[in-house]
């Protein structure tokens, strides 16, 4: 039975930007539609695979995808551009192993939050 793989996704008003984290890549398989990924790889002697329905339609023709040693990364263009952020990625469900990539994109303009690290005591092992 073929794993799942491991998936960060963060957004702008106008893209979707998804990582799904599997190293030393094998037999990728890759099929980005508007309204859906399904991604199918080896890695070593594991199976992995991914069927991803989005809560909203993308630009698949602007869209693009890089297969690096690590990951592969995905920016997606959102059909309607000026709709909100969306509040999840996918249409109906969640998944197992997807996370939000809360350091996520940033737009032109926009900054780092506040840390408020600094007002955090030093916690130390006894």
């Amino acid at each position: 039975m073929p794993n799942t793989a491991p998936i960060k996704w963060a957004q702008r008003s106008d893209a979707v930007f998804l990582t799904i984290s599997v190293t030393d890549l094998k037999d990728e398989k890759i099929t980005l539609s508007n309204d859906k990924l399904v991604f199918t790889a080896k890695s070593g002697d594991s199976d992995y695979t991914s069927d991803i329905t989005f809560f909203a339609a993308c630009d698949a023709d602007k869209s693009t995808y890089k297969v690096l040693p690590r990951s592969i990364q995905f920016h997606m263009v959102k059909e309607k551009q000026e709709e909100e952020f969306w509040p999840r990625l996918l249409k109906d469900k969640m998944m197992a192993k997807m996370k939000t990539d809360l350091e996520g994109k940033k737009g032109e303009g926009e900054e780092e939050p506040d840390s408020d690290d600094d007002d955090l005591p030093d916690l130390e092992e006894s």
